[in-house]
């Protein structure tokens, strides 16, 4: 007896936190499912249950059309609905996926040094073809079979929602709904509540690394043009998820018939570029994720201002990585941006003692170089 009180009491726990998920219907629609289709009226209120929810493409990868839409299946009238996202507003959230993210799908990119070197090994050892599963192909497939299967991974968003494919089955396999926070200065920070039970299929080894933590987490994405960083929980070396970057339908192509024929027209890829410009101060110097040294003695401080606590001070030398750019001050005549860095390996502080490798703050950016 006392072990079933034990298991509800566990189970009206975690629905106790389970977060629900509330919008707002933003214009008059019909929905549907595979019963029946019903009428919803402009301002209708809907729940998503955060334990239950599930988003789908209209067509499944490798159809990666961003026309198609994004979809949320959410109870109403007694039966769960397909609602585009397109005509759903999430409730007390002033911010939404910028659309230089939306308007666009990201690929893994080491998918175009495969392409630049024309080596089928570069690939092989991101995703190896023996990660497949017996429950999607039989236990003897080898490796000419999962070149017939293979699909670029790849990553799409849509406005509280991030959505991945698996690079050996046609199917959205990586869904995540999150609240939107903050987009500064090609930064866009998201909290992820909760996670699809997909994501824990044996398969799904590329996006294994994202669900350290099972509970509430941040991601950040950092946008470098044609680039895009993805971090959890924090800006650093070690957190640093994946690198992505854009790509288009003939890409796609492009990478699929390379891994099943050894053949590609390189002429015809658009491949990314950073954006030098990007995240700069005033003077064009300064951008996310460049290395840079400390002209003179600089203090690293807690957050953006003159004000917060000192951890400690640089000295001249010492190499750091810009992580993110805040705003811009006036200090001793010169103008730039407070940027928050990382200290790489033999830093050393006004005193001459190593600082340790991987210590985070912000400075001023005006005193780097």
């Amino acid at each position: 007896m006392k072990k079933i009180v034990f298991i509800l009491f566990l189970l009206a726990l975690t629905n106790l936190y389970a977060t629900d998920y509330h919008f707002t219907v933003t214009e008059d629609i019909d929905v549907e499912n595979d019963k029946n289709d019903i009428f919803v009226p402009k301002n209708t209120l809907l729940t998503l249950d955060g334990q239950k929810f599930h988003i789908q493409r209209y067509e499944y990868y490798p159809s990666i059309s961003i026309e198609n839409g994004i979809f949320f299946y959410i109870d109403y009238d007694n039966e769960r609905f397909l609602f585009n996202e397109e005509y759903l507003e999430m409730q007390n959230c002033v911010l939404e996926t910028p659309k230089a993210l939306q308007d666009s799908y990201w690929i893994m990119s080491y998918y175009y040094e495969l392409l630049e070197k024309q080596n089928l090994n570069i690939l092989l050892e991101k995703e190896p073809y023996s990660h497949l599963k017996p429950q999607f192909f039989e236990e003897n497939t080898n490796l000419d079979e999962w070149k017939d299967y293979f699909i670029p991974l790849s990553l799409i968003f849509g406005k509280y929602c991030l959505l991945g494919n698996q690079n050996n089955f046609q199917a959205s396999l990586l869904e995540l709904l999150f609240i939107p926070e903050s987009y500064k200065n090609n930064v866009y920070t998201v909290t992820v509540q909760d996670i699809t039970h997909n994501n824990f299929y044996d398969t799904q080894y590329q996006w294994r690394r994202m669900f350290k933590n099972k509970d509430c987490f941040k991601l950040f994405f950092i946008l470098d043009d044609d680039y895009l960083y993805v971090y959890e929980n924090e800006i650093s070396d070690t957190s640093l998820l994946f690198e992505l970057a854009k790509a288009n339908d003939n890409t796609i192509e492009q990478i699929k018939r390379f891994v099943k024929t050894g053949e590609c027209d390189i002429n015809s890829i658009n491949f990314p570029k950073h954006n030098l410009n990007a995240n700069s101060d005033n003077n064009g110097n300064i951008t996310v994720q460049k290395t840079m040294i400390v002209k003179e003695n600089l203090k690293l401080r807690r957050d953006e201002s003159t004000l917060t606590e000192v951890i400690t001070v640089m000295t001249s030398g010492t190499k750091v990585k810009i992580l993110e750019i805040g705003k811009t001050d006036t200090i001793e005549n010169i103008q730039s941006s407070w940027v928050k860095v990382e200290i790489l390996p033999e830093g050393k502080d006004k005193n001459g003692y190593k600082i340790k490798s991987g210590t985070i703050g912000w400075c001023f950016g005006g005193y780097l170089k």
